[in-house]
């Protein structure tokens, strides 16, 4: 079994998270707050232009993958009631609801990703983020394969399996969203397959659809590691 991340490597997720080349630039750190800011400044899941506010940021800060904020902002309305039960208790029902949404021509829309960054945004410490990067870390850390994280609900309950295990507070998911997507994106550069014994240092694959904002090398993400010393 794979050693759990320790103290030293979440230290290391924040520096990066926080870090910027130069003084004028965004830091990743910077991104979650604008992010943050604009949830903040429109609560509502009632009201169409707050929501549409909401989703266009999360697509392009975050890379939500909606292929119609319009239709989907929609759909959000219509199920703003239910939502605004659930996403307060942190029931995953409200990251269920939001997963499959079909549209006007009758087409189904899975939106796992976006749902959850909807819902971890209304309510921070209630839902984790999952994404690809996100889930091929948690993978790793659990030693599980990937596909058996794909199910939203699964990925929660894993993802708060963790912060048990690691002693982090219940509602710490942010800490362990940053952790969790920093090290997701250091094995997808360097080892694709999930396998560190595979990895390779001097070739790194650079995902596409992220931010530039994002600078790595293999001795920064080592110390992502769990083991590292």
């Amino acid at each position: 079994m794979l050693p759990l991340p320790s103290k030293s490597n979440l230290d290391a997720a924040d520096r990066l998270w926080h870090h910027k080349k130069r003084d004028e630039d965004f830091s990743l750190q910077d991104v979650e707050e604008t992010v943050h800011k604009v949830f903040k400044a429109n609560p509502a899941h009632s009201d169409a232009v707050q929501v549409v506010a909401k989703l266009s940021t999360l697509n392009t800060l975050y890379f939500a993958g909606i292929k119609d904020v319009l239709g989907y902002a929609d759909w959000i309305v219509q199920a703003s009631n239910r939502l605004s039960a659930l996403l307060p208790a942190g029931d995953h029902e409200a990251v269920l609801g939001l997963c499959n949404w079909r549209n006007s021509n009758d087409q189904n829309h899975e939106y796992r990703v976006a749902a959850s960054k909807y819902c971890h945004f209304s309510q921070p410490a209630k839902f984790a983020i999952y994404d690809r990067f996100a889930r091929k870390a948690l993978a790793y850390i659990v030693g599980a394969e990937e596909k058996d994280l794909e199910e939203p609900v699964e990925y929660q309950c894993a993802v708060a399996g963790l912060l048990r295990t690691l002693g982090l507070p219940k509602d710490d998911y942010a800490h362990i969203d940053r952790y969790l997507w920093l090290l997701g994106y250091a094995l997808h550069c360097y080892a694709p397959q999930g396998k560190m014994a595979e990895a390779r240092p001097d070739k790194p694959c650079r995902p596409s659809g992220v931010p530039r904002l994002l600078w790595c090398n293999w001795n920064i993400c080592r110390a992502l590691l769990p083991g590292s010393p």
